[in-house]
């Protein structure tokens, strides 16, 4: 429920300042995804993502991490469902497979995910 809210919220905001959307055109925000392990906080490569429309849909971007534990994907403004595709082998997800973001102009939206490595 405070998800919901938030993201009506931030959604209002933007629409209540015309001129900020209008000076920032259509364009499109990074969305940055985290992985890595929950008692150690090492990065976790290999972990492959998928961007849904929080509205419903299909699939806008993709994202994969790298060596750093990151990935990211460039996205139209709006509500997005990150979802967990894959994890590496010897790997577990330790926690919730989505998470929920919204990409608006100036912010810089992550997806921070913990998996159980062997």
């Amino acid at each position: 429920m405070r998800r919901i809210l938030f993201t009506v919220s931030a959604l209002a905001a933007l629409a209540l300042t015309p001129g900020l959307a209008a000076a920032q055109g259509p364009g499109q925000v990074t969305i940055r995804v985290q992985a890595s392990t929950l008692s150690t906080n090492f990065p976790v490569t290999g972990l492959s993502t998928s961007f849904t429309p929080c509205s419903g849909g299909s699939m806008v971007a993709s994202a994969t991490t790298g060596p750093k534990g990151t990935g990211t994907a460039s996205v139209p403004l709006g509500c997005y469902r990150v979802k967990v595709t894959a994890v590496p082998s010897g790997c577990s997800l330790d926690g919730n497979p989505t998470a929920q973001v919204v990409a608006l102009p100036g912010m810089s939206p992550q997806a921070a995910f913990h998996v159980r490595c062997a």
